[in-house]
């Protein structure tokens, strides 16, 4: 999907809402995302952009790019190394690729698990309210992250529409999470490609970055 300056801004600004500062925090990036043209930012990658704030940046990917480790957030075992390892975890526009379908609630699990007790996750994913239809096959929508929220340890922060996407925002308080049943239930399934456009991450990457 990839960063726009609005979604930087807000994902900061509600870090700040838990970290007084951000240097040598732990942080892992679903997705190896880029960030859309912008003349305010030099940097075309996350993992540019956060290091630069002063995270320690992970990225996973499949596509394997621009430094992304190889790691399918459909399977637990892929993450066992991770149990409450980062302070900051970011899905911009991931989870929604994954598959199959029961895989949706491994996915959210996986951030769980990989996220520290007071840790931060900030989701970015298509609301069926108002995002364009195609992207993918699996919609979601503020019930449905409340849902996760009031059926887990996590503390609400806050949530907006931007660019006709949801973003949302929680600090992880306990190991509790919600089962999959009820995760699976609010989620809304259209017809779509499987996996998402551009699932090896290559064509729409180039597209995005900035030109030299």
């Amino acid at each position: 999907m990839g960063y726009r300056t609005s979604y930087l801004r807000w994902i900061n600004e509600h870090i700040s809402q838990v970290y007084s500062s951000v240097n040598g925090l732990k942080m892992l990036e679903l997705g190896n995302q880029v960030i859309r043209p912008d003349k305010k930012i030099s940097e075309t990658t996350g993992k540019a952009y956060f290091t630069r704030l002063g995270y320690e940046h992970t990225s996973i990917d499949l596509n394997g790019l621009d430094g992304a480790l190889v790691k399918d957030l459909s399977k637990l075992q892929d993450f066992s190394e991770y149990k409450e390892c980062f302070d900051v975890i970011t899905n911009a526009g991931t989870i929604e690729h994954v598959e199959p379908y029961e895989a949706q609630h491994t996915a959210f699990l996986n951030v769980h698990n990989s996220l520290k007790i007071g840790g931060v996750a900030i989701h970015i994913g298509p609301d069926v309210e108002f995002t364009k239809r195609g992207h993918c096959q699996y919609y979601y929508d503020l019930p449905f992250w409340h849902n996760i929220t009031e059926n887990s340890d996590y503390q609400f922060l806050g949530t907006t529409e931007l660019s006709r996407w949801r973003l949302y925002a929680v600090k992880k308080t306990g190991n509790g999470f919600i089962d999959a049943d009820k995760l699976h239930s609010k989620i809304h399934v259209l017809p779509g490609p499987i996996g998402g456009m551009y699932i090896d991450g290559k064509h729409k990457k180039d597209k995005n970055r900035l030109k030299n």
